[in-house]
């Protein structure tokens, strides 16, 4: 079965949220672990926990952050290492909270595009059948738009029964030809006669007379 997918939205509910937070930040954890024994690399998480709620007394009071490795002189030597990367090589694969807005922006916007395109198609589709139908005339129409569309339509569906038809065609003139060609090589016989062995008949015949003169 497969999962549902996860809605990247804020969670709202306070408890949901710190809930989400203790679970993710535990398997992320666990894959920065794994990601490091198994392929052998360095690596390094810092992950700063959400405010406490404002209700309580340690409103003002921030939870340390939590890191992997365990020994924060570890984490300090892979920051250093890191820090003396060319800023280039720093900054290739680096996403901040804007750039990820602004990813996630931009996927929104192509989603949205190909949704309006999917039911701009849909109208079209309706409209055509529409038409064939009966229950709307070509003269009821007086978008330009709405006739391109129309027509751009029909075309591709008289080209899709064009291929349909010499797709069937050409099935059946191969299935055609297979079975005449199987049915020749089935009717079609050698006739072939024994042949007699002669040569043993006639020194026999001569055997028999050679005895009688005898």
């Amino acid at each position: 079965m497969a999962r549902k997918k996860v809605k990247l939205a804020w969670i709202s509910n306070d408890s949901s949220r710190r809930a989400t937070f203790k679970k993710r930040n535990k398997g992320l954890m666990k894959k920065v672990s794994e990601l490091s024994t198994l392929c052998a690399v360095t690596a390094c998480a810092i992950v700063f926990p959400p405010p406490p709620p404002t209700t309580t007394t340690n409103s003002h009071h921030q939870q340390p952050a939590e890191i992997w490795p365990s020994s924060a002189s570890e984490v300090k030597r892979v920051i250093g290492r890191f820090a003396e990367l060319p800023h280039m090589e720093r900054t290739k694969r680096m996403m901040n909270q804007e750039g990820f807005l602004r990813h996630t922006a931009s996927k929104l916007k192509e989603q949205v595009k190909r949704q309006q395109r999917e039911n701009r198609e849909q109208d079209v589709k309706l409209l055509m059948y529409q038409c064939l139908g009966g229950h709307k005339a070509l003269h009821q129409l007086d978008s330009l738009k709405d006739l391109h569309c129309l027509g751009t339509s029909v075309d591709d569906i008289i080209n899709q029964l064009y291929q349909r038809i010499d797709q069937l065609e050409f099935d059946y003139n191969t299935t055609t030809y297979d079975d005449d060609h199987h049915h020749q090589n089935t009717t079609t016989t050698t006739t072939t006669t024994p042949l007699i062995n002669t040569t043993y008949d006639n020194h026999h015949d001569d055997d028999e007379a050679t005895a009688t003169t005898s």
